[in-house]
């Protein structure tokens, strides 16, 4: 008798015979959009799964629990002294909540990241990015162009966020 072993990041593997051939699929342990939790080098990380690829996992985004640091799309090789396992309801409101502190959320329908626009109050100041890259203040009005602002993404409350994105605007042009 044979002996099969899973490799370490699958849950499983479907053997199919036809014509006397056989084949195997391995199936992933987990599917992208899952919150997971992993161990490497001693250092605990919540983080978003995305794929593997070989016997690396590659994450949409992971929060180190050593220094609350973000990364975006991270992998990592997880080895059999580490451990990668479905987060905790606790580790997934963690995750959660550095990403909302950071203007961020996960779209589990794309599977992407997605900016959090918030809105200033009416008759308040908020930024845009004008047509010449400079970087305008305007007290919102909630009126048709302002709203078109919003909804295009062109819309900050933080005057060095839309500094920022200005920056890259400017240097994307100079390349």
């Amino acid at each position: 008798m044979q002996e099969i072993n899973i490799p370490t990041g699958y849950k499983a593997i479907n053997i199919k015979t036809l014509n006397n051939s056989i084949t195997y699929e391995l199936v992933e342990k987990f599917k992208p959009g899952d919150y997971v939790s992993i161990i490497e080098n001693g250092i605990k990380y919540i983080a978003i799964y995305n794929k593997m690829i070989d016997s690396s996992h590659y994450f949409k985004v992971s929060l180190s629990c050593e220094n609350n640091s973000i990364a975006t799309n991270t992998a990592a090789h997880i080895h059999r002294n580490n451990s990668l396992n479905e987060a905790s309801k606790r580790e997934i409101k963690i995750l959660n909540t550095a990403l909302s502190n950071d203007s961020i959320k996960y779209n589990h329908n794309t599977n992407e990241l997605q900016a959090l626009l918030q809105r200033a109050k009416k008759n308040t100041d908020f930024y845009y990015i004008d047509q010449l890259c400079k970087v305008i203040t305007a007290k919102d009005k909630y009126d048709e162009y302002h709203n078109n602002l919003y909804d295009l993404g062109n819309y900050y409350t933080i005057k060095s966020k839309a500094k920022a994105k200005a920056i890259t605007i400017r240097n994307s042009f100079n390349k």
